[in-house]
């Protein structure tokens, strides 16, 4: 008689072995799809080198904040603000407004990577100044002013 251990951990690897083949399959669709794109780039470019290929980054899905939610909150904060914050201080605020989800140090680097990028696309288009750098070695944002001393 076999114990319900050894019951469990056997159906556990069937269903690991039908996700397996299932991948498998994938993997060779995938790879067909390929080599019909590869035939008709050489269509129209015989000579084209595909050895410098290289794929995409996977985009990673972001469970706290919605697609280009993070710039908007992050230009609320310094509309709301008249003294320079630091990218850091701005991505511990988002963090808040969120209800202060507990992030692992590597996806708070990376919510704070979100947030610098943001900001330094605001500040190419002319929103945003750089007041300094903070002695965490971040930078200081500030929402510029206008002639009239109001913010853009």
């Amino acid at each position: 008689m076999t114990s319900p251990t050894v019951t469990s951990l056997v159906d556990r690897r069937r269903e690991i072995m039908r996700e397996q083949a299932w991948l498998q399959r994938e993997i060779k669709a995938t790879e067909e799809a390929i080599l019909h794109i590869d035939a008709v780039i050489r269509l129209f470019d015989p000579g084209y080198d595909f050895a410098k290929l290289k794929a995409k980054r996977p985009v990673t899905e972001d469970d706290v904040f919605r697609p280009g939610e993070v710039p908007l909150l992050a230009l609320d904060f310094l509309r709301n603000h008249s003294e320079p914050v630091s990218t850091i201080d701005i991505a511990k605020h988002l963090l808040e407004l969120k209800g202060a989800p507990r992030l692992s140090p590597k996806r708070f680097q990376s919510l704070t990577s979100k947030v610098h990028a943001a900001l330094q696309t605001q500040f190419r288009r002319g929103l945003l100044e750089k007041a300094g750098i903070s002695k965490t070695r971040a930078i200081l944002w500030l929402m510029k002013r206008t002639q009239t001393g109001s913010m853009r």
